[in-house]
């Protein structure tokens, strides 16, 4: 089992996951996000090599139409 902060809140996995698992899991994809990984942005081709063992800090930010 392993620990993640996501958007500020602690999260339990059974196992590590990949960074694009986690998206899809808990935003279902989407073509227009930003995520960062303890502090640092990570490019979109980068998020299925990245795996994740816990104790991570995860922002992930969709951008928001408005006026």
């Amino acid at each position: 089992m392993i620990e993640l902060k996501l958007n500020g809140e602690s999260k339990q996995y059974q196992d590590e996951i990949s960074l694009q698992q986690l998206v899809e899991q808990e935003i279902g994809g989407g073509a227009h996000l930003a995520v960062a990984v303890d502090g640092r942005v990570v490019p979109r081709d980068s998020w299925e090599k990245l795996i994740l063992q816990g104790a991570e800090e995860i922002e992930i930010v969709q951008p928001i139409q408005g006026g």
